[in-house]
């Protein structure tokens, strides 16, 4: 227990000398208001040195539940934690079938955060552990179900080597998605990010009686874009460049 408004699950743990651990699990904050019917968590890592807690390091979106999927480390300089969100499986008889998404975050052992990497836009996405590497970065796996494109439940596997300063080493046979690197955050959500390498882009925005309803262009990165005049609802999104559909998917707005 790290506060009185904090509970911290432990499920994993690395050695870091003979004297400490990195203890990997959950938060949840008891003190926030429960988003649907439960507690919002985050992933984290805590420190146990010398047979007291130390530093705690909290991952994840305000308003989501993220669940922590396994942290590695080689150098304390670039200590890997993956998540998910959701964790829900597509056979629970309550799972939306909106896009999913993966973090990644590269931490020092002083709780330093060095970046962090979100993917989605593949349908149900769900993280694995990362592995460091002795280059400082590290293999991050994950499987996926492109429901986009497969109406059966059919996964497939994907493996990507990410550098120490975050960048990603694509391979001719990883999805286009990856080396586009486009990712929307939170959802469902109050405002609508976007995570991307594009330059020069548009989202539009089209309710579920196919009216466009927003259109925002000449964007570049990463951008939070003005939905907050969109009344809660389900929204179908598109990314487009140069006139062509380049991403699209489902987003909430709360």
């Amino acid at each position: 227990m790290f506060n009185e408004n904090t509970l911290f699950n432990m499920f994993t743990t690395k050695q870091v000398d003979s004297s400490s651990y990195l203890v990997e699990g959950s938060v949840m904050e008891f003190g926030v208001p429960p988003i649907g019917t439960g507690v919002p968590r985050n992933g984290a890592w805590g420190l146990f040195n010398n047979g007291i807690w130390d530093t705690l390091v909290n991952f994840g979106s305000v308003d989501t539940s993220d669940y922590s999927a396994g942290l590695d480390f080689i150098s304390l300089q670039h200590i890997y934690s993956a998540l998910s969100h959701p964790s829900r499986p597509p056979a629970d008889p309550n799972f939306d079938m909106t896009d999913t998404q993966m973090l990644l975050y590269s931490t020092q052992v002083n709780a330093t955060v060095n970046w962090n990497l979100r993917y989605g836009g593949l349908g149900y996405l769900r993280s694995g552990k990362p592995l460091a590497t002795s280059d400082g970065g590290c293999l991050w796996i994950r499987n996926y179900w492109d429901w986009h494109h497969k109406t059966n439940l059919d996964y497939d596997v994907i493996i990507l080597k990410i550098n120490a300063d975050g960048t990603l080493i694509t391979g001719e046979n990883e999805p286009e998605q990856f080396q586009r690197n486009i990712s929307v955050f939170p959802n469902p959500g109050k405002e609508f990010h976007i995570n991307t390498n594009l330059t020069d882009y548009a989202v539009c925005f089209v309710n579920t009686v196919g009216q466009n309803v927003l259109l925002v262009d000449h964007l570049f990165g990463d951008r939070e874009l003005p939905a907050d005049k969109l009344p809660p609802g389900t929204y179908f999104y598109k990314v487009l460049q140069k006139g062509k559909t380049v991403e699209k998917g489902k987003w909430i707005k709360r």
